[in-house]
């Protein structure tokens, strides 16, 4: 390895510790930051609505919850964390009224099939289970 290449990858890692030493501030200790973010996503996972929902609105939720984890591990004073927060259930609003997913999952011939709990995320949206126990 010449010189050159020698100082760049010193630089690159004295730069990543003082990122991790800088997000530390606001993020708090990854150890903790990741046992809240895991317990909170059990509980999440663990609950009956969980395989209700759209992997759009899983994704959105487990990255809401990141952001959570986030604030009760780190800086709850950090602004960025709320902001993420809003930006991902934004995010997702915006995906539900743009993907297909979402517009299939309402379909007259998807709505058709018998909704499972395991597979019912694929078949149609939370909303949708309401006309189900009606129709019955």
């Amino acid at each position: 390895m010449d010189s050159h290449s020698e100082s760049t990858e010193i630089t690159t890692i004295l730069a990543t510790e003082d990122l991790l030493k800088e997000r530390q501030t606001t993020h708090g200790h990854y150890s903790d930051h990741a046992k809240i973010t895991q317990d909170l996503k059990d509980v999440m996972h663990l609950s009956f609505g969980w395989d209700c929902l759209t992997v759009t609105q899983k994704e959105s939720l487990e990255m809401i919850v990141h952001k959570i984890g986030r604030i009760l591990a780190g800086n709850p004073n950090h602004a960025d964390h709320w902001d993420d927060i809003a930006g991902y259930a934004k995010l997702w609003n915006y995906s539900a009224n743009t993907r297909t997913e979402e517009r299939l999952a309402t379909s007259t011939e998807i709505k058709s099939l018998p909704a499972t709990r395991s597979g019912a995320d694929l078949i149609m949206p939370p909303s949708e289970f309401s006309k189900l126990s009606d129709m019955q």
